[in-house]
């Protein structure tokens, strides 16, 4: 492990003096039993040779540790019986110390589930998997570090997961509380302490969709669609989406309320710059939905390249493409090549985008920037997302250079700094960054598509040339008066935009919740399954 005293690295030796202090302090303060959590399985198998010099079990307790052993192990092959993995485990498990990692045979980490359940074992070396729905309660739970490799990159935990680990220290009914013990090989900081400790846990939700698999799983022990049909209606996914629906219908009647009061407070010169932007935004629509068709775009979107992610009213701004693959369902290939036929949300882009603080925490909103320098808020971060390719707005020509690997946060910062860079130096300025030309670089020779194009051109045109536009930009040296109206005339059309946009996004996650979406997709999969023969036609 890195960091910490002296030159910043702990050897293995002062690891092994470090944890055999530590558990003679536990002893003699009456701790036992402990869980020791370790974010390594090699770490796990590791640790316990330090403890060789102290004994936590008495002959007795040696005794019937040595009998359930001997015991579980008649379930195996008496040639399975005198693997080494079976049979090394017993010297440790009679002193007291188990160990538990998923490198272990089943029957091994049964026995030494067993054994701390009966209260044999003193002492247990974990990965944190143990935490997860094992109901195995100690006195006192050890840390070995605070920071763990998540697969792509070294984070402090989250503290759901330390809520989830730290939680196992106290036993009900036999300890008034439980000790939490942290072994720190590295300076660390309160930021660090207060979001392990006090953060918010990361949000649960529901990722339930249904598959052909669970279609026939599901007909097969029911007797129809109506059956199916309750067993989803009961399903998390429902309850937890069907819960916030109220909340999200008052917020689009607030939303609709405060549009249409805006509306009628505009003037006949407003009311025609909102048309013109909202033409121009359904023209858009139109070619955007045209241009992001994944045989057309997906060849575009090398890694590197800049694009603009917008969920609805969140605009995430600009990220960086890193990479696109197909979302794979029933066996497709997630790397298979896009053809005509393949819808845009069939596909996702892994972006880096820039983060509000608390991502690390599951909190996932885009960061703001100062309306005036464009500075990124305090403690955003750059991360990479999936993103689905419906979400990109836009396709620039800039491409960036990426670093072989982004495992390494400088460099994933270095990459973001970029992306930042040129927001600066093109919608900070007020400049418009290039896009890619869905004629000239695409080649797209549709005549619809060419008809709508022109006709956005058309639109932008004479938007770009309206007198709200073209004052929106007035400074002090100009009529004042006039700049002024100007001004908050463009920021209540601004306003009636976003609020459109709110409140389609609203009416999307509302009739996403409905029962008969399910409906829908229930009844074209089982089309699909009986003209495969799969289901009968009568269900």
């Amino acid at each position: 492990r890195g960091g910490g005293r002296g030159d910043g690295v702990v050897s293995r030796g002062d690891a092994g003096e470090d944890m055999l202090n530590l558990f003679k302090h536990v002893l003699s303060k009456q701790l036992l039993p402990a869980i020791v959590f370790s974010f390594s399985r090699r770490e796990c198998e590791e640790h316990p040779k330090a403890l060789t010099s102290l004994n936590f079990t008495t002959d007795e307790e040696k005794a019937s540790i040595r009998e359930v052993y001997d015991c579980a192990i008649q379930s195996l092959l008496p040639e399975d019986r005198s693997l080494a993995a079976v049979t090394k485990i017993l010297p440790v498990l009679e002193r007291g110390i188990g160990i538990h990692h998923s490198g272990l045979l089943p029957i091994v980490k049964e026995i030494v589930e067993i054994l701390f359940g009966e209260g044999l074992l003193k002492v247990l070396f974990a990965t944190e998997t143990f935490a997860m729905g094992l109901n195995m309660p100690a006195r006192c739970v050890v840390f070995t570090a605070f920071k763990k490799f998540d697969g792509i990159e070294e984070r402090v935990i989250a503290p759901g997961e330390y809520t989830q680990m730290s939680g196992r220290a106290g036993r009900r009914g036999k300890d008034p509380f439980g000790t939490c013990i942290m072994m720190v090989d590295r300076k660390m900081g309160r930021e660090d302490v207060e979001s392990m400790v006090l953060g918010a846990p990361q949000a649960l939700d529901s990722e339930f969709r249904l598959t052909y698999y669970q279609i026939l799983n599901l007909l097969k022990r029911a007797s129809g669609t109506m059956d199916t049909e309750y067993v989803i209606g009961k399903s998390f996914h429902h309850f937890q989406h069907t819960e916030r629906v109220p909340a999200w219908r008052r917020e689009l009647e607030d939303t609709r309320r405060e549009r249409e009061a805006l509306v009628r407070a505009t003037s006949s010169a407003e009311g025609e710059f909102e048309t013109l932007r909202s033409e121009v935004r359904a023209l858009q629509d139109l070619t955007l939905e045209e241009i992001l068709k994944p045989h057309r775009c997906l060849p575009l979107l090398k890694p590197g390249r800049v694009i603009r992610v917008r969920e609805g009213a969140q605009d995430w701004g600009y990220g960086v493409a890193v990479a696109t693959s197909r979302i794979s369902s029933d066996g497709a290939d997630a790397f298979s090549p896009p053809n005509a036929s393949d819808k845009t949300e069939a596909f996702i882009v892994d972006t880096i985008l820039h983060f509000a603080p608390g991502a690390q925490d599951g909190i996932v909103r885009p960061a703001t920037r100062d309306p005036t320098t464009g500075a990124l808020e305090p403690g955003a971060q750059a991360h990479v997302m999936p993103v689905n390719l419906r979400l990109v707005s836009n396709i620039t020509t800039c491409v960036l250079d990426l670093p072989l690997s982004l495992d390494d946060r400088a460099e994933l910062d270095r990459v973001g700094d970029a992306a930042h860079e040129l927001f600066l130096r093109f919608d900070n300025a007020g400049v418009t960054m290039p896009s890619i030309d869905p004629v000239e670089d695409m080649r797209i020779d549709d005549r619809t598509f060419l008809e709508t194009f022109e006709k956005l051109a058309d639109a932008k045109r004479a938007l770009e040339s309206h007198p709200l536009f073209l004052n929106r930009g007035a400074d002090d040296g100009g009529d004042t008066a006039n700049a002024s109206a100007s001004s908050a005339a463009t920021r209540r059309a601004d306003r009636i935009a976003n609020l459109i946009d709110a409140e389609r996004e609203l009416s999307t996650k509302i009739d996403a919740t409905e029962l008969s979406k399910f409906r829908h997709e229930l009844s074209r999969r089982a089309q699909v399954l009986q003209k495969l023969d799969h289901l009968d036609a009568d269900l």
